[in-house]
């Protein structure tokens, strides 16, 4: 016969695995994935730091460059505006009328300049410290120094300073003009008289024109007069008589058959300025910066959500408030009407 004996075994709970040690090793796993983590941190704020360095460093680089070849541009200028008087062999007598005039224009505008060019200096050195103090993990004074160094300050006195420059060749170039301008004036009018006299080149007072060619003759003789001293006045006069001849050679369109050489301001510096300038804010607008501006919409318009959110829970104090407010204002105004007048009523 077959005996079925039941045994009862007393068991005990069996220890986690490890025990002590997987919790231990745990904790240090965590503290490794924290470490790294912070590493890596740290590795991406070094880089970034160290990329906006060697970025403004290299901007500070150029400005340096431009400032210093800026000075050399105007120093220079003001040298030869101060000796042109002397080293012009055109210039026999002191200058007078527009001549004397632009190049006193001149002069305070390189004044002008100069002194824009020492503030310049002040950037370049606030810039330079700046660089120097952000030698730490901090971006703060390097991001300041970089907004210093793109305000295109340096582009726009070079652009006012190639303008000093075109204005001292005018004054350079004004005798030279004025005497081509008188002569070319001088060829139109010979060619008119020619062709109202018909070939005999001499015109009778009963002409009708004869009056206009005199009061030609007479301007472009003190236009010569005057080209000694004020060349740019006297090439201005004679630019304008130049007009009237043409208009009195009785050409249908009344335009005249030239064109005046006297050099124009060019817009290239001003066009050049202004990529530069695009240029500079284009660069300054990075993923960081949009990056930042998402966060501070983010967290106003979390702020606005949370205001909503108080006012509409308040709202049945606010309307309470709001109306006792209104009536005691309006029951503070009754009482002082009504003690005006029983104060007023008490007197008579």
């Amino acid at each position: 016969m077959l005996e079925l004996v039941f045994c009862q075994v007393q068991t005990s709970p069996v220890p986690p695995l490890g025990g002590p040690i997987n919790s231990r090793a745990a904790s240090l796993a965590a503290m490794v994935v924290l470490g790294l983590l912070g590493l890596a941190a740290f590795g991406l704020i070094y880089y970034r730091k160290r990329r906006l360095q060697n970025t403004v460093e290299a901007q500070f680089k150029d400005f340096r460059e431009r400032a210093v070849a800026l000075m050399d541009q105007l120093d220079g200028l003001r040298q030869r505006h101060k000796t042109l008087p002397a080293t012009d062999p055109d210039f026999t007598v002191a200058m007078s009328g527009a001549t004397l005039a632009l190049y006193n224009e001149v002069s305070r505008d390189l004044d002008y300049l100069w002194e824009r060019w020492l503030k310049v200096m002040e950037i370049w050195e606030q810039a330079q410290w700046r660089i120097r103090a952000g030698s730490g993990l901090g971006v703060k004074p390097t991001e300041e120094a970089r907004k210093l160094l793109g305000g295109g300050e340096i582009d726009e006195l070079v652009r006012q300073s190639s303008s000093c420059k075109q204005r001292l060749d005018r004054l350079n170039l004004g005798h030279e003009q004025a005497r081509e301008h008188l002569k070319a004036a001088r060829e139109e009018l010979a060619a008119i008289q020619s062709a109202l006299s018909k070939g005999t080149g001499v015109l009778l007072p009963s002409d009708p024109q004869h009056g206009e060619i005199e009061a030609a003759e007479q301007a472009l003789a003190e236009a010569e007069r005057m080209i000694a001293a004020d060349p740019i006045g006297a090439d201005a006069s004679i630019v304008h008589t130049r007009r009237e001849l043409s208009a009195l050679s009785g050409r249908p369109d009344g335009r005249t058959a030239w064109r005046s050489e006297s050099p124009s301001y060019s817009m290239i510096d001003e066009l050049a300025a202004a990529a530069e300038r695009l240029r500079a804010a284009t660069a300054r607008l990075r993923l960081s910066d949009l990056l930042s501006l998402f966060a501070r919409a983010w967290v106003a318009v979390w702020v606005i959500g949370i205001l909503f959110g108080l006012l509409t829970t308040l709202m049945p104090l606010v309307i309470f408030v709001a109306g006792f407010l209104i009536i005691f204002v309006g029951a503070w105004m009754f009482w002082r009407a009504v003690a005006s007048w029983f104060w007023f009523g008490m007197r008579r």
